[in-house]
């Protein structure tokens, strides 16, 4: 049996084969490269991003953050190319590799939402001592940079922003305006904000998308449906809204969701994944860290 398709109840360990893979219930760990991994995994909601952090802090570091743009550009391209406008990401690093990092992810689509600080606290200063050779302050944070996909929209006219297109989605269907404020049950929201055409507009809530699209594919001109419809084949009246929230996982997922984590070290994310539903994919390049994770994911 070729060692991609190995699957055992427990991690064999410690020299697992390149290929291997360990999985349980719905979250899978790869030992090897995101990069091979990427085509293969469904499309992500999540992405948690804890790769090189330019401070040669721990095996397969970078020494210095100069190099991480380069570094992390063909998995940005990659993430991007697999993201949909639902796609949160989260990125960790340091705050000079994040801002190293951040001219790539922008370049590829991601929007910036905002930055947490994990404060690790006084324990940490233990062996990152204040010192005249130091010359700083100990390190005791981390950043966890949140960003989404931006959402855009191809047609015949070209590219086309999430408001442009459902302005044009809604004007197909022939009918006026005002009848989308019956559909989401307002006063006069849908129209004001969700269909408005000017600076004031917002993408509309989860439940509010689901009712423009399901009474737009009922009330619209048959000969134009679907309405709302990415692919052109069905409607897309169950896409999320995109997130903004401060929890990883459990707040940027449903059950049932695909969470990726390219450079996993010992899986943190998959437990929460595993226990919560969630369909989880890792890749781990480092032997003991793959070990350890696989075994932590078995016991859990």
């Amino acid at each position: 049996m070729p060692a991609q398709a190995v699957l055992f109840s427990r991690p064999r360990r410690p020299h697992p084969a390149p290929g291997e893979r360990f999985s349980r219930g719905r979250a899978s760990l790869h030992f090897g490269r995101a990069e091979d991994c990427y085509a293969d995994w469904p499309a992500p909601t999540c992405l948690i991003s804890d790769g090189p952090y330019g401070v040669d802090g721990f095996p397969g570091d970078r020494r210095t953050p100069d190099s991480l743009a380069d570094w992390y550009e063909p998995h940005v391209r990659a993430w991007s190319a697999r993201a949909t406008p639902a796609t949160t990401l989260w990125f960790w690093n340091t705050e000079i590799g994040w801002a190293s990092v951040h001219p790539v992810l922008a370049a590829q689509g991601w929007e910036y939402r905002c930055c947490n600080v994990w404060d690790k606290g006084l324990g940490h200063v233990a062996g990152n001592a204040n010192t005249r050779t130091l010359r700083k302050f100990p390190v005791v944070t981390e950043v966890c940079a949140h960003y989404v996909k931006a959402a855009s929209f191809t047609s015949g006219d070209g590219a086309m922003t999430m408001q442009e297109w459902l302005r044009r989605e809604w004007r197909r269907t022939g009918l006026p305006w005002r009848a989308a404020n019956e559909a989401c049950g307002v006063a006069n929201a849908a129209t004001r904000k969700y269909l408005t055409g000017d600076h004031l507009w917002y993408y509309p809530p989860a439940e509010a998308f689901v009712k423009l699209a399901a009474y737009a594919n009922t009330h619209g001109d048959p000969g134009g449906r679907p309405y709302f419809s990415v692919d052109g084949r069905r409607p897309d009246g169950s896409q999320k809204p995109l997130r903004f929230i401060d929890l990883i996982v459990r707040a940027s997922t449903d059950p049932g969701d695909v969470v990726w984590e390219p450079f996993s070290g010992l899986c943190p994310g998959a437990v929460v994944s595993f226990r919560g539903g969630r369909e989880y994919y890792a890749a781990e390049t480092v032997p003991e860290f793959y070990a350890a994770a696989a075994e932590r994911l078995a016991s859990a």
